[in-house]
């Protein structure tokens, strides 16, 4: 009886992390629909998981120093935030990074 337990017990946790998952994709398909008016719910996620990739040399763009002291460098694929303060706040249009780009933080006191 053990034995028959144990993979029943597994196979409900599996059945349950499977309906947990989609349930965000979902309702975001579904006010994406609303959202944009007419279309389908299919395309309604079609469209959410186009948005959601991001592409690979993607880096944060738009940043501005907004507390403190500190500057943004970027070459290709890489962006080094120097903070020259105790504290740095930043203020960014989109902070993305994609899995070809490198974002480095170099703080003070940090070697």
């Amino acid at each position: 009886m053990h034995s028959r337990t144990a993979p029943h017990r597994a196979s409900q946790r599996q059945r349950a992390v499977q309906r947990r998952q989609p349930r965000v994709s979902r309702l975001l398909a579904w006010l994406l629909a609303a959202w944009l008016g007419s279309g389908t719910l299919a395309q309604a996620q079609a469209q959410a998981q186009t948005q959601a990739q991001v592409a690979p040399a993607a880096l944060p763009a738009g940043g501005q120093v907004v507390v403190g002291s500190g500057q943004l460098l970027q070459a290709t694929n890489v962006l080094v935030i120097q903070q020259n303060s105790n504290r740095l706040g930043l203020d960014w249009q989109s902070f993305n990074i994609g899995s070809g780009a490198t974002v480095e933080f170099r703080q003070p006191g940090v070697g």
